[in-house]
């Protein structure tokens, strides 16, 4: 189970593992830019399974978003990337 930080988690995770990670802040600290939370996540989850390829999903990133804002939504990414790190992953 993966949380944000600031999401108080319930005793239903029982035996499985929970991630808190501070996403808010990570997309405020990295990116000055709270909306980008959602890509931050989703480098977070890229990172903890190998299911999808990570270029494949850079790629796909870059083809959905407005132009001139590559640069601050791979950011977010990596950084999701990097706090996934963190986990030992």
């Amino acid at each position: 189970m993966v949380t944000d930080a600031h999401v108080r988690t319930c005793d239903a995770a029982g035996e499985k593992k929970v991630f808190s990670v501070p996403f808010m802040e990570i997309a405020e600290r990295e990116c000055a830019r709270p909306a980008m939370v959602n890509i931050v996540a989703l480098g977070f989850f890229a990172e903890m399974n190998d299911v999808i390829d990570k270029d494949s999903i850079r790629q796909s990133i870059l083809g959905r978003i407005p132009k001139l804002s590559e640069e601050i939504y791979l950011k977010a990414f990596e950084a999701g990337l990097k706090a996934a790190r963190q986990f030992g992953n």
